[in-house]
């Protein structure tokens, strides 16, 4: 919990400094506390029609019949919950299946976009978002259900129970609540805001190259994105399509383009030393901490095994420390981050990126303490380059030590 409350300040930080933060917070405060009270309403909400399941439950075994009609659908009921098959694949829906989460999800979403875009909506009508938003939440939850009967009845029932189960339900709500949002934002009967009122917001934003945080952070983004699509598609082992993510996150940055000229300066040795460290470090924690489960090695295979090395020597370095060190320690130091050196970034800043980068790593502590070197690598000559350097020669070592012991549970 620590190092995600860490990530979260950090995050926090990334967007104003802190007198900036706690003047927004004088001038919205109204706002903040209804955001507050909308979260808290809406995780009461969802805990208390955690006791409402079964009718939900019963609309959304209904729903996937009516979505199902001519698949050979199996309705049954236990004592587990309602049981719905096709041939020899079959699912329980019990109460997390119902819909209810998605819905209390919906209500947080729709509730603060409309706070948030409340003097560009037209209003009351934008109240009907709402509605609009959780009974699309609950469809979606519907089409995910009949989408995992299908896929494990016809395709892959270790795909449906693996990967499908595990992404679907977020990558189906994000892109309901995005396009949902989309839709209201371009809409004239729900938003005030028209063709022309878009084009001078467009050119007042500013467009220099220390605004475009975009290339700093789009092809990490693009790698996560890319990671839930294609680990929806995987059987809960290694992703058959982990190339993909390579490709989705360096067409991302070819696309972008403008940090590659900062990462054009070879390498001190130092960083190959700080790289090398963390390894030490990574090790030494693992083995002072629990035993994990064992991961499985990666698939046999030259192609297979080629694209992974080479994503996580070469692809992974280069956009993490783009969006961690690049971007996020320099943006705490200063809003117009471009014009920050890396070696202007304190121990502060060093930390808190650290603590961020740690949170998306199965093991935070050891994340932690890699970032925390990789952002020591890039104060001592302020290239960025040099973090991916220390990051590379990490993940390089790393990787060579796991396939020569068979110790997977340590990668990641």
């Amino acid at each position: 919990m620590v190092p995600l409350a860490a990530s979260l300040v950090a995050w926090l930080l990334l967007l104003a400094p802190p007198r900036e933060l706690a003047s927004i917070a004088r001038e919205r405060g109204g706002l903040l506390a209804a955001c507050a009270a909308t979260g808290a309403v809406a995780w009461w909400a969802g805990t208390a029609t955690a006791e409402l399941w079964l009718p939900l439950r019963d609309a959304t075994v209904a729903l996937v019949a009516v979505l199902l009609p001519r698949s050979g659908l199996e309705v049954g009921e236990d004592e587990a919950g309602v049981t719905l098959g096709i041939g020899d694949f079959a699912v329980v829906v019990g109460p997390t299946c119902s819909g209810y989460e998605g819905i209390g999800l919906m209500v947080v979403f729709v509730a603060a976009f409309l706070a948030w875009f409340r003097d560009v909506l037209r209003f009351p009508r934008a109240l009907l978002l709402l509605p609009i938003g959780i009974a699309a939440a609950w469809l979606g939850n519907g089409l995910r259900l009949a989408a995992l009967l299908e896929i494990g009845a016809h395709v892959s029932p270790e795909i449906a129970m693996g990967g499908f189960h595990a992404y679907s339900g977020s990558l189906l709500f994000s892109a309901i609540a995005l396009g949902l949002a989309a839709f209201a934002r371009r809409s004239g009967f729900f938003s005030r805001t028209g063709p022309e009122a878009e084009a001078d917001a467009a050119a007042a934003r500013p467009t220099s190259a220390a605004s475009d945080a975009g290339a700093y952070l789009l092809p990490w983004l693009a790698l996560l994105a890319a990671s839930m699509v294609t680990g929806a598609a995987s059987s809960g082992g290694p992703d058959p399509l982990y190339g993909l993510r390579l490709v989705a996150a360096l067409a991302v940055l070819a696309l972008r383009g403008a940090p590659l000229r900062a990462l054009a300066v070879p390498p001190e040795p130092a960083a190959i030393g700080l790289g090398a460290l963390a390894v030490l470090a990574w090790l030494g924690i693992a083995a002072l901490g629990p035993a994990q489960h064992a991961a499985a090695s990666w698939p046999e295979g030259a192609p297979s095994l080629l694209a992974r090395a080479a994503g996580a020597i070469a692809v992974v370095p280069l956009v993490e420390e783009l969006a961690f060190r690049g971007y996020l320690a320099r943006r705490l130091v200063d809003r117009d981050f471009a014009r920050v050196p890396g070696s202007r970034v304190g121990p502060l800043a060093i930390g808190l990126s650290a603590l961020a980068f740690g949170a998306m790593h199965d093991r935070p502590l050891a994340g932690a303490v890699a970032g925390a070197l990789y952002g020591v690598a890039l104060r001592r000559r302020g290239e960025v380059a040099d973090a991916v350097a220390a990051h590379a020669t990490t993940n390089a070592l790393l990787l060579a030590f796991v396939a020569a012991t068979g110790r997977w549970d340590l990668w990641g």
